[in-house]
């Protein structure tokens, strides 16, 4: 292959979705607005054509085909039909001649981006969603501890109020602990949610102990004859 150094030259970390220095502006503008939209999976050119000239598509009832230049710009050839090639750099300074990459190829290089940058994102949401739990159980937590320091046996009102809360806190602790105990078949984060998981058990034992304690108190309040 003659004058390989002055084909076109991307890196690995280069989006090839976007407009490389192969593409006619008129031929990007094309899979960009017609052809990239399409649903992943089942976009063609003939489609994309379609969307972009409406009324002959109609004039056609959909039988409508995309002309030849087209398919050149789609499988990355030139106006005479011969194979573009770029160079491609690598991260360790290794450099490949590839073809062009196609239509399809680069469709789904962006298909690829968009699912990675959606699971990173559920991801980002989920850890917030479950430290953001997690502090609520923690003020809870300083509620009903202070609350059981103040606690007077002899008054049934406070007796029913911190029961109360220990019980909203129980409920609140297992909502917590379902979330790791859903996300204890995730093998990636296997560490970190057994690690959550006995902390969230620790904690809801002892929120129980005390809902223990604090329905026996009650119950023996009263069973207590008035005077």
């Amino acid at each position: 292959m003659d004058n390989i150094d002055r084909l076109p030259l991307i890196t690995t970390a280069d989006k090839v979705w976007e407009k490389q220095s192969w593409d006619t502006q008129t031929s990007y503008n094309y899979f960009l607005l017609y052809y990239l939209p399409q649903k992943s999976g089942t976009r063609t050119v003939a489609q994309a054509y379609r969307e972009a000239y409406p009324q002959k598509a109609n004039k056609k009832r959909g039988s409508l085909d995309a002309p030849n230049n087209w398919y050149r710009w789609a499988s990355g050839k030139d106006s005479k039909g011969r194979q573009k090639f770029y160079r491609l750099k690598h991260p360790s300074g290794k450099i490949d001649v590839l073809p062009v990459p196609t239509w399809e190829q680069r469709a789904g290089a962006w298909d690829s981006q968009i699912y990675a940058d959606a699971l990173e994102k559920a991801a980002e949401e989920e850890a917030q969603m479950i430290s953001d739990m997690r502090k609520m159980v923690r003020v809870a937590f300083i509620k009903t501890f202070d609350a059981w320091h103040k606690f007077n046996p002899s008054g049934q009102e406070k007796i029913t109020e911190l029961s109360n809360t220990t019980r909203n806190l129980t409920a609140v602790m297992q909502d917590v602990f379902g979330i790791f105990t859903d996300e204890e078949d995730e093998k990636d984060s296997e560490t970190t949610a057994v690690d959550d998981k006995n902390v969230a058990l620790t904690d809801m034992q002892r929120v129980n102990e005390i809902a223990r304690i604090l329905d026996k108190v009650r119950a023996s309040k009263d069973a207590s004859p008035n005077p």
